[in-house]
């Protein structure tokens, strides 16, 4: 179990307080001359690393452009600077008592009768239900099983039918779907269906006006080929390619909203917080029993995961079928 380095601080990893380890470069000096204040002769280990405590919520931690859940993350130049209250405490007075003062008050002694002794007796007894049935209360208010179906637990994001989506609960499903498909099925489950089916969400990945994402008139085209083949009673047999290219680097204004950031064809709104594109993943669809081939979809990358860019697969092939 991780522990913090700090001297005097108790923190513990199973106590879910983030911990941090020393990172490299000259930003490390600062750390350790920070541990050293509560101990001057601290040693450096691989096991080093200091909790979130001795960091600000607010100046040390930012949510990264990636970050599916929008969680905080510590700044790479982050600097400790919040010392553990109990580091410099000063002696407790109550130590500090001379010999004087304790024989003083042992020579008072408060004698109990017989019946005084019985009453408090009596009293102990009663006093520790009374605790208990407030220890019991206190727990009633958490316990999950007053709920008789996970359905009664309210969730503010759930939408009834007819309702519009929020351009918030729309980026939450696409980034959360991108990254596990299996992930976005299990919360749609668990939250009775609060966010869109699966297949709106292939549905948002296609694109007309030629932006990233899976081309409807491509996808229009092939349709059209099917139909030409099966009234020749033949059926179409098709592969599909992916290739990735590098591009240059370059973010450009097109009189709309800026272009050059990674996209996936999800519609959202450009920020300039997102990384630049250096690749282009493409998907081209590629006849094999007649003589033509065509692109379905294209994407704005800066690398991606085996794992990613089979989700990207899999959503392009599920949009063809359903073609």
């Amino acid at each position: 179990m991780k522990t913090c380095s700090m001297k005097g601080c108790n923190s513990k990893a199973a106590q879910g307080i983030k911990f941090h380890g020393l990172p490299k470069g000259d930003i490390s000096k600062e750390w350790i001359t920070f541990l050293e204040k509560s101990n001057p002769s601290f040693k450096l280990t691989k096991t080093c690393t200091l909790c979130g405590l001795h960091f600000d919520s607010d100046l040390d931690y930012e949510i990264t452009p990636t970050s599916v859940f929008q969680t905080k993350q510590l700044k790479k130049n982050a600097v400790p600077s919040i010392l553990n209250p109990n580091v410099f405490a000063e002696p407790s007075e109550s130590l500090n008592c001379s010999m004087s003062s304790v024989t003083g008050a042992l020579d008072t002694v408060i004698v109990l009768t017989e019946a005084t002794e019985q009453n408090i007796v009596e009293i102990i007894p009663s006093t520790e239900k009374s605790s208990s049935d407030v220890s019991a209360n206190r727990k009633r208010k958490c316990f999950v099983g007053d709920f008789k179906h996970i359905d009664e637990i309210d969730t503010p994001n759930r939408s009834s039918e007819g309702n519009t989506v929020t351009p918030e609960l729309r980026s939450f499903a696409l980034t959360l779907h991108f990254y596990s498909p299996a992930a976005y099925n299990y919360v749609r489950k668990t939250f009775k269906k609060c966010l869109p089916h699966p297949s709106t969400i292939h549905k948002w990945y296609s694109i007309i006006d030629g932006s990233p994402g899976i081309t409807q008139e491509s996808l229009n085209a092939i349709a059209m080929k099917v139909t030409e083949m099966k009234q020749k009673n033949l059926n179409l047999v098709c592969g599909l390619i992916m290739d990735e290219m590098s591009i240059r680097e370059a973010v450009h204004f097109n009189g709309k909203h800026l272009q050059g950031y990674i996209n996936y064809g999800h519609k959202v709104n450009d920020s300039d917080a997102l990384p630049k594109a250096t690749e282009v993943l493409v998907f081209l669809i590629v006849a094999l029993n007649s003589h033509w081939k065509i692109p379905v979809a294209y994407f704005l990358i800066n690398g991606l995961t085996a794992e990613e860019k089979a989700n990207l697969l899999e959503t392009c092939l599920i949009n063809i079928h359903e073609t």
